[in-house]
């Protein structure tokens, strides 16, 4: 039994020594930082701080409009030094002329004074050259090789396209013809004859050449 009481006593000893350590640390006055950290599961929480800049709206009395710098020509065709636009709107407005943009370049604008007169003939110009851009084109072809019978037939199918007002652009090539000049007097001699042939309907002019094709183009005639 003494042994026994022995045991107990070494057993609480051993346990009460810990304890009577832990009551004689001080206390802790410094703030502690915890810090905690979890396992990654692979995903990221919902709540993780973006580090993306937040951006103010900009209203109007903080943004200011860069000046744009345009390239300006006189009422006379004469280009002037490179101005900011509203400076070329100031001095139309001297001028009591009207500024008018002549291109469709939005990075490289070009602008040109006009008087009234001016401005109503360029928009008439403008409206002929849509007008003209916009019509239906047909090609036909005409070897230096054709026969009459067929070359009759191409001349009453150019005749037809330009009743309906369409313009044509015939290609005319010559074949086994390795001299340039028998190869140009093949081309002029069948340019010639179509514009015998179409000379009450259309206007004829030759658009380019090479040494083996002529390009020719008809447009009907405008009353």
């Amino acid at each position: 039994m003494a042994a026994i009481a022995v045991g107990q006593r070494r057993i609480f000893s051993s346990l009460y020594r810990p304890l009577l350590h832990l009551s004689q640390l001080k206390p802790c006055t410094a703030p502690v930082s915890i810090q905690l950290r979890f396992a990654s599961t692979g995903k990221q929480s919902k709540y993780k701080k973006s580090n993306a800049i937040s951006k103010l709206p900009v209203g109007d009395n903080t943004e200011q409009e860069i000046p744009k710098l345009i390239k300006l020509f006189d009422e006379t065709g004469h280009l002037l030094p490179v101005v900011e636009k509203n400076e070329a709107q100031k001095l139309a407005k001297l001028k009591d002329l009207k500024l008018v943009q002549i291109n469709e370049d939005e990075l490289e604008p070009h602008y040109q004074l006009m008087t009234g007169k001016q401005l109503t003939e360029s928009r008439l110009t403008l409206k002929k050259f849509k007008k003209e851009k916009s019509a239906i084109e047909k090609t036909l072809h005409i070897k230096s090789t054709i026969s009459e019978h067929d070359f009759l037939v191409k001349l009453n199918k150019m005749k037809e396209l330009l009743e309906k007002n369409i313009n044509i652009r015939m290609k005319i090539k010559v074949s086994n013809c390795d001299n340039e000049t028998e190869s140009r007097r093949i081309q002029l001699k069948f340019m010639k004859r179509i514009t015998e042939e179409t000379s009450s309907i259309a206007n004829i002019k030759e658009a380019s050449s090479t040494a083996t094709e002529i390009i020719v183009l008809l447009r009907k005639k405008t009353a």
